[in-house]
């Protein structure tokens, strides 16, 4: 009887063991269908990209995230593209200079690179479309309203962040950030997802 007891406990344990590793493995190839990697055969460079990462999506708020780097070849990279694109209503400022970061509690600051070390410096905040024309209508349009009128524009901006920085934000539990007037909590998915992303980086 008591060897029966101890089979089962075995088996059971074996069997919850076989589980979370199976798990593991699903959250790990789940993360590496985000992460694209590219090796140049005639320079040697490989280059690595998280594909765009949802941040917040809301009515007036529609950001993405995606990261680049390149390693290998002649010259080493130790820098990674941080970069931001997507819809905000015009009363968000994402002009600012800096982007800010809590990592549990602790205050991070990147600062923006030169314009001649990174093109896509800065905020380019492109103006709303032109009102399509339309043919004048007999019958009364509803006035718009003003509480549910919502002008998103488009965004595109980036910074460079080092490698040691991005380390400190994946590596943090609760990671708040602040892009320009906009402020946000990071999905711990995404944390997740930029720790198997700078792993990639560091196998290369």
């Amino acid at each position: 009887m008591k060897r029966l007891i101890l089979a089962f406990a075995l088996l059971s344990v074996l069997s919850c063991s076989s589980k979370n590793s199976r798990n593991s493995s699903d959250g790990i190839a789940k993360s590496s269908e985000q992460i694209e990697v590219k090796t140049d055969r005639f320079t040697g460079i490989t280059t690595i990209t998280l594909k765009p990462q949802k941040l917040i999506s809301t009515q007036d708020l529609d950001i993405s995230v995606a990261l680049k780097t390149s390693v290998g070849g002649e010259s080493q990279s130790h820098l990674i593209d941080f970069d931001f694109k997507g819809n905000v209503d015009k009363k968000y400022d994402v002009s600012a200079s800096d982007l800010y970061f809590l990592v549990d509690g602790e205050r991070l600051k990147i600062a923006r690179q030169s314009l001649s070390e990174y093109l896509d410096v800065s905020a380019m905040i492109a103006p709303p479309p032109p009102p399509s024309a339309s043919p004048p209508s007999s019958s009364p349009q509803p006035a718009a309203s003003k509480e549910n009128s919502v002008e998103l524009r488009p965004i595109s901006c980036g910074w460079k962040l080092s490698r040691e920085k991005l380390s400190q934000i994946a590596e943090g539990t609760e990671v708040e950030m602040k892009l320009g007037s906009i402020e946000m909590k990071l999905d711990p998915k995404l944390l997740a997802t930029l720790r198997d992303y700078l792993q990639i980086v560091s196998d290369h």
